[in-house]
């Protein structure tokens, strides 16, 4: 909620294996039933090895934040999700697969389906000006 129309944002997930990853969105997350973002946005890996999987251009299906939870790639609930990650609205649980929209071989995660140890999500943005110099106090 605190993230809604900022950006760019890191979701950060660790798995019951402890494995790293997540995605990067350059665009404001938004409270939306269809697919957004751009080409920019891209999934990771940090732990147990660091990769990069960027978009391949195949759909638009970057990123879909809805009350069912967050998929990057593909829908959150189904079968035939093709998410190469998704996380269900509790932050509990997880799925993780290749897919069309990111070049991912395969699951990010240590496992298709996963149960979420931790799950962060940061808005990585500069305060408007007059609340930088504010935060700096009086000289």
């Amino acid at each position: 909620e605190k993230t809604v129309g900022r950006s760019p944002t890191v979701f950060l997930v660790q798995d019951h294996n402890h494995s790293v990853f997540g995605a990067y969105v350059p665009a404001p997350i938004e409270n939306n039933t269809s697919h957004y973002g751009s080409a920019e946005t891209f999934l990771f890996t940090l732990h147990p090895v660091f990769s990069v999987y960027a978009s391949s251009g195949d759909n638009g299906m970057y990123v879909l934040t809805s009350a069912g939870g967050v998929s990057f790639g593909g829908v959150v609930h189904g079968d035939d999700h093709q998410a190469g990650l998704s996380i269900s609205h509790d932050m509990h649980t997880g799925h993780s697969t290749s897919g069309p929209t990111y070049t991912n071989p395969g699951p990010i995660a240590s496992a298709q389906t996963f149960t979420c140890l931790h799950v962060e999500c940061w808005a990585l943005v500069r305060p408007p000006l007059s609340d930088a110099w504010s935060l700096l106090g009086h000289f």
